[in-house]
């Protein structure tokens, strides 16, 4: 059975913003959280860095069993921007953020499409842990979702640490601010 878990963290002080992703089988979710030890604490609440460094070193995704993706969109950063071209009314900002959503769908599911089609899968076959933030992705998308789970702290940690620099050995990143800006430019200008 394959699980995923997907989550955004972001830097407010850069509006950088990043979405993790973590697909995988149950049984390589498990054992990813096994290898940082019992219960880790979310890597942004650990303040010794050799600490949290250790920690992120034993993060490792290995493209067989599990996968992760971290998509850099600085979404926020660009929304600001369209609004600030012109005067935008909230149900348009509204449909902005869902086309927003699609796109880095688009991304999520063409890097991933080989691994899903590796275990027989369809991405709307797999339920997505999220937290709240990252649920209206899901519902845009139609993508199945649940509460928090282990997938869901391995993006959560995916994704801060692509937001400071320390990606694990594996994630494949993306950076999609060029595309996303100019879809969106083109569509809502």
């Amino acid at each position: 059975m394959l699980v995923a878990g997907i989550d955004y963290s972001g830097d407010p002080e850069t509006g950088s913003k990043f979405l993790g992703i973590v697909i995988g089988t149950q049984d390589a979710i498990n054992s990813a959280m096994k290898r940082l030890g019992p219960g880790p604490p979310h890597v942004s609440k650990i303040t010794n860095k050799r600490r949290r460094a250790e920690i992120l070193s034993k993060l490792r995704f290995n493209g067989d069993t599990i996968i992760a993706i971290c998509i850099r969109s600085d979404v926020d950063l660009i929304v600001g921007r369209l609004r600030e071209m012109k005067s935008r009314r909230r149900h348009q900002t509204k449909h902005i953020m869902i086309t927003c959503d699609h796109i880095l769908y688009r991304k999520l599911r063409d890097i991933a499409a080989p691994f899903f089609r590796k275990y027989h899968y369809d991405v709307h076959e797999v339920v997505f842990q999220c937290d709240s933030d990252c649920a209206n992705f899901a519902k845009a998308n139609g993508l199945a979702h649940d509460k928090p789970g282990y997938a869901h702290r391995l993006a959560d940690m995916v994704a801060w640490s692509n937001t400071r620099n320390m990606e694990p050995v594996g994630v494949k990143a993306v950076d999609i601010r060029p595309v996303l800006e100019t879809q969106l430019l083109k569509r809502f200008k």
